[in-house]
């Protein structure tokens, strides 16, 4: 029955996050079917194999290049880039954190604020943050803060914007609009995996810092990206032409839904915390895989408000999908749902109305201090005696 009911929330929120996406572009799907290739051999095995935290840190460290999946939204993805940093850092060692956020071409921005010669607002307005990116900063600040705090250095491996403009504007006959782009969108997903994979290996080019024995590089780079047929292939083959033998890499997928619910119906879910995949490709399991989905609706919910890259139309009636919820629950615990008519829900979209609420004076000032910290951190906050 618990099973179930989970199964029910992840497809509620799994389908209200894709209403809210739209329909990916056939280019995406696409590349999506290859990275769905990489969890084929765990899904048939009777019994995947499970890897305990601290042989999954040893076989990490065997490699030269670890690639972290980001779901950009979910926090958990950097939050697992961060213990991963924290438990294979060594100090003899030149290590590396590449950022799929940050262009290639901020590079001295990157450098200048390691060497604490920008402070970090500046900094994330040099690299134009907000409008290269545009997720939100929380999700990364603790891992970019950590780097500079132990001498990790940072490295930007996003291909520059200007450049897939100016080839754009170029093949423009070509490719044009509509349905005839569609070549060049799948094209410029596998060339970003190229570009980033240069930048990489122009890295292991270079010559040691003093003191140190050895290079390694962690990097948090989109999930999609990193399955073995795209970013990983291209590390391979560009590591092996200029380095004449190539670069050890392993991948590290988050929480992916169907090995999730298969685990979870073995009840290994949640003692199982990694599984290997194939060969230097392995998935954590550290969240429920509708949580990311959530956190889709979460950054869509305050994209308005920060006006960032996820400004998406939304006709989302939050009152309606507490209600489908509460459902579900009462159905759960065999109890009668609770009655919403005297339910007031009010979202970061209406702001004005909540600052006018505040001024009626209605709360205490311990109430108005609650919803005042849960707003400024865009999290929910249910106050029942109003």
């Amino acid at each position: 029955e618990l099973i179930g009911l989970q199964k029910r929330i992840y497809h509620s929120l799994k389908s209200e996050a894709e209403r809210v996406m739209g329909e990916p572009p056939d280019a995406i799907a696409s590349y999506e079917r290859e990275y769905r290739k990489e969890f084929a051999r765990a899904l048939k095995a009777p019994s995947p194999r499970v890897l305990l935290k601290r042989e999954f840190i040893r076989t990490l460290r065997d490699c030269d290049v670890v690639l972290v999946g980001d779901f950009h939204t979910f926090p958990q993805a950097a939050r697992t880039a961060l213990r991963i940093l924290r438990e294979a850092l060594r100090s003899d060692e030149e290590w590396w954190l590449g950022l799929e956020m940050v262009p290639s071409h901020r590079q001295s921005a990157l450098e200048k604020y390691t060497s604490g010669k920008l402070e970090e607002d500046a900094f994330l307005a040099r690299i134009r943050y907000r409008e290269e990116w545009g997720f939100p900063w929380r999700n990364y600040a603790p891992l970019v803060r950590f780097a500079k705090e132990h001498n990790v250095n940072l490295l930007g491996l996003n291909r520059p914007r200007a450049l897939a403009w100016r080839r754009d504007r170029r093949s423009s006959r070509t490719y044009g609009t509509g349905r005839t782009q569609k070549p060049r969108e799948k094209a410029d997903l596998y060339e970003r995996d190229s570009w980033a994979a240069g930048v990489i290996t122009d890295r292991f080019v270079m010559p040691l810092e003093p003191g140190k024995k050895r290079r390694k590089l962690l990097a948090l780079y989109g999930e999609l990206h990193i399955s073995q047929g795209h970013l990983p292939l291209e590390l391979e083959k560009l590591s092996k032409a200029f380095l004449k033998k190539p670069l050890k890499v392993a991948s590290v997928h988050l929480n992916e839904d169907r090995l999730y619910f298969r685990l979870l119906s073995q009840g290994k879910i949640p003692r199982v915390e990694v599984v290997e995949l194939r060969s230097n490709s392995y998935c954590v399991l550290n969240s429920p895989p509708w949580e990311k989905y959530q956190s889709i609706l979460d950054a869509q919910a305050q994209s308005d408000e920060e006006g960032g890259m996820l400004a998406w139309e939304s006709g989302t009636d939050a009152l309606s999908l507490l209600s489908h919820f509460a459902q579900r629950i009462s159905e759960f615990f065999e109890v009668a749902p609770p009655r919403l008519e005297g339910l007031n829900l009010v979202t970061i979209n209406e702001a004005s109305q909540i600052r006018r609420f505040l001024k009626q004076g209605v709360l205490s000032p311990a109430e108005s201090k609650l919803l005042r910290y849960h707003l400024l951190h865009n999290q929910r906050v249910y106050i029942p005696q109003r």
